[in-house]
């Protein structure tokens, strides 16, 4: 039987509704908090349980299941894109779930090893939004009565999350490269959101390169930054230097097809021939 897991929302003095901003930002940045869990715990759970890393990415690729009417349960569903077996997808969700649950515990005491800076952030996020909306927000499993228990109880670990993620902030600027696409664009303060294969990032960018920005929305970037390196080898606060156009297969195929024979007529005449006649053996 597949387990159940989801992000539980629980508004305080009884209520039944949260406020529609407040859910959204909430559920956004709590997923790109799993996300981040994702990319730090998948590596020790393919090699612990010998499981293809491929096979582990996939089984934990999340999607959103249908709620109960009147709930605040969002269902997270493992395996959204999956391609194997789904009892192996069942055993993969599991053993995340548990060595999650693991991790931000150890949060709590200042021991947490593997959550990056911005997962830390992003969770810290998820429940101020909430807070906002005077809810509590955790992660829940339910139990074989039926009834959801808490994972990992995410408001009460707030502070212990933003202090993780300011002892993981350490470190030093310098000039890096991100790739993605740019996805949207704000202009007070300029800048825009930029999708990686891993989250998105917010880019700070000079006003100068608000036309480029533009011209390049919706493609394939690679953007040279100043930012924060940290510790843990994330990179915060980001300040767009430069955006071009990411190369691609077909950008490679036009450029050989445009310099194809380009010095034809100048290396294979017969006075090239003559000239390079006693060099041949």
């Amino acid at each position: 039987m597949r387990q159940e897991f989801s992000l539980r929302f629980e508004p305080a003095s009884g209520a039944k509704f949260v406020q529609a901003q407040a859910y959204v930002r909430a559920l956004e940045a709590a997923l790109e908090g799993l996300t981040s869990l994702r990319a730090a715990l998948a590596p020790d759970l393919a090699t612990k349980h010998g499981w293809p890393m491929l096979q582990v990415r996939d089984a934990l690729t999340f999607s959103i299941g249908p709620t109960s009417k009147g709930s605040l349960i969002v269902p997270l569903v493992a395996g959204g894109g999956d391609k194997g077996p789904q009892l192996a997808s069942d055993a993969i969700a599991r053993a995340f779930w548990k060595e999650a649950g693991v991790e931000l515990g150890r949060v709590s005491k200042g021991k947490a090893s593997r959550l990056s800076a911005a997962g830390a952030e992003a969770l810290a996020r998820a429940s101020s939004a909430a807070q906002d909306s005077a809810a509590k927000l955790s992660f829940a499993t339910k139990t074989s009565g039926g009834k959801w228990r808490s994972v990992a109880a995410i408001t009460s670990l707030e502070p212990a999350l933003r202090r993780h993620a300011a002892s993981q902030r350490q470190g030093h600027r310098a000039t890096t490269s991100i790739s993605g696409q740019i996805v949207s664009l704000s202009y007070d303060p300029p800048g825009f959101i930029l999708v990686t294969q891993a989250s998105k990032r917010s880019v700070r960018m000079p006003s100068a390169l608000r036309d480029r920005a533009r011209e390049l929305w919706g493609r394939e970037v690679v953007v040279l930054t100043d930012g924060v390196v940290a510790a843990d080898g994330a990179v915060a606060d980001l300040q767009a230097i430069d955006i071009r156009a990411a190369a691609t297969a077909q950008a490679a195929d036009t450029s050989f097809d445009e310099t194809f024979g380009i010095m034809r007529g100048s290396w294979d005449s017969d006075a090239i021939a003559v000239e390079l006649a006693p060099t041949r053996h």
